[in-house]
């Protein structure tokens, strides 16, 4: 399945202590969304649903309007 972006939004300092969470462990703020997700929606969803919201997801589309993201954006909020 191919990845795609989202945007979420988060308090300051939720993000603050995401990033030393994920920098003590190795890993990205993104790997560990991923992996909560993985864990948490699809690993307690079963048959039909779980399907269901796979597909949805690889069917969502969104608009950037145009907008043009770097990293450097993504952590500048």
């Amino acid at each position: 399945m191919k990845s795609k972006n989202i945007t979420i939004s988060l308090a300051p300092d939720l993000i603050c202590a995401s990033k030393r969470y994920a920098k003590s462990r190795g890993t990205s703020i993104n790997e560990l969304f991923r992996q909560f997700l993985e864990k948490n929606v699809v690993g307690e969803l079963n048959g039909d649903v779980g399907e269901e919201l796979m597909r949805a997801l690889d069917e969502a589309s969104g608009s950037s309007k145009g907008k043009k993201w770097t990293r450097e954006d993504a952590y500048s909020r």
